[in-house]
């Protein structure tokens, strides 16, 4: 018999409903096709089958299952989502698909062994027994997966948001906030179904807690599924990604060719004054001078002791002590100062000059005039 919908219900249906619509529409956008949509496409899509699930099993209740083999997806799917993200050398490989084994297995299980189970709360005692005792099996291993594909994707995230600083002069773009929101987001759905996990296993018999908290579950969903849409709309998710970096291992440049290479760095930094591009990025610099982003990046590290991002912004502090010095410029505000000489965030200007001077531009300014 169907139950009466509540609000977990509507609330299940509609985030369904936007997940499978924002799942379509990456699928059959017509910009140029990449890994990283599809593999954001599946994770949505997964989504979908895991609450489609809950719902078909929480009103028909002469199904009882023991495992939620979708859920089992999407990690493994996020964290393959978040890779070819972040990294441009990502490439799906057929030992990736590892990663989708212990879905496979559950779902095998699943649909030989438990759809079939119907009326088990009716049945021999000795099934209700074995349904337990799957739940709990299948939800040691599904923790357990979760906790270590959330390990490594935090600390694939950490590296990214490390690597940038190579590759960049201003950050704010490519520091991906709304990413890590979705991370933190999926976190807190999934320890709020743990908590209700445990709860389960304690025997804590209060109908009332666990609806609260499949209640929050889903509406954790629903506004992670709300703003997926809302970043959608805005075409938020062209990221090209960066080399990842592999610390010049086996880098064939010698040291006769990295003082080259500095030189010719510094030469056209200060002759054609590069920094003073607010979107300067390694890239562009590579086009500049000739030398690949590789190379370009080991030489920056190596012979100015500096990542690109540092190493940037050094010039345009030493351009910006220069123009708030000089006589002839002294009528320029200090936002103007920072616009001019590149930088876009005032608390960026603020925390580069004061790590390459020890004070403010306020009071550099102050001391020069005096």
């Amino acid at each position: 018999m169907m139950e009466p919908w509540s609000l977990t219900d509507i609330l299940s249906i509609v985030t369904a409903f936007q997940l499978l619509l924002l799942g379509a529409v990456i699928l059959t956008s017509r910009r140029p096709g990449k890994l990283n949509q599809r593999l954001l496409a599946a994770f949505l899509l997964a989504n979908v089958l895991l609450l489609v699930q809950f719902e078909l099993f929480n009103q028909i209740k002469s199904i009882r299952v023991g495992v939620t083999p979708f859920y089992f997806l999407l990690a493994p799917l996020l964290y393959l989502y978040v890779k070819s993200l972040l990294f441009q050398s990502f490439k799906f490989k057929r030992v990736h698909l590892i990663h989708v084994v212990p879905f496979l297995i559950v779902f095998a299980y699943f649909i030989l062994f438990l759809v079939s189970r119907l009326s088990l709360s009716d049945g021999p005692p000795e099934y209700a027994r074995q349904l337990r005792m799957e739940s709990k099996i299948s939800s040691i291993f599904l923790n357990l997966q979760i906790v270590c594909y959330m390990t490594n994707i935090f600390l694939v995230f950490y590296q990214y948001r490390k690597e940038i600083r190579n590759h960049f002069a201003e950050v704010r773009h490519v520091i991906l906030n709304w990413l890590l929101f979705i991370l933190v987001a999926f976190t807190l759905m999934w320890l709020t179904d743990f908590t209700s996990t445990v709860a389960g296993w304690l025997k804590i018999d209060d109908p009332g807690f666990f609806r609260t908290l499949t209640l929050v579950s889903i509406a954790i969903n629903f506004i992670f599924a709300t703003i997926l849409v809302y970043r959608s709309m805005e075409q938020s998710w062209e990221q090209t990604g960066i080399i990842e970096s592999t610390r010049y291992s086996g880098s064939g440049l010698t040291d006769k060719e990295s003082e080259e290479y500095a030189q010719k760095i510094r030469m056209i930094m200060e002759k054609e004054k590069l920094y003073l591009d607010p979107e300067i990025s390694l890239k562009e610099l590579s086009d500049k001078t000739g030398i690949s982003p590789r190379y370009l990046s080991q030489v920056i590290n190596s012979k100015f002791n500096q990542n690109f991002f540092d190493y940037i912004n050094h010039y345009r502090i030493e351009e910006a002590k220069r123009l708030m010095a000089g006589t002839v410029r002294k009528e320029l505000t200090i936002l103007e100062v920072m616009y001019n000489v590149g930088f876009n965030s005032k608390s960026s200007f603020q925390t580069a000059f004061r790590k390459y001077t020890g004070t403010t531009p306020t009071e550099f300014r102050l001391r020069t005039l005096n």
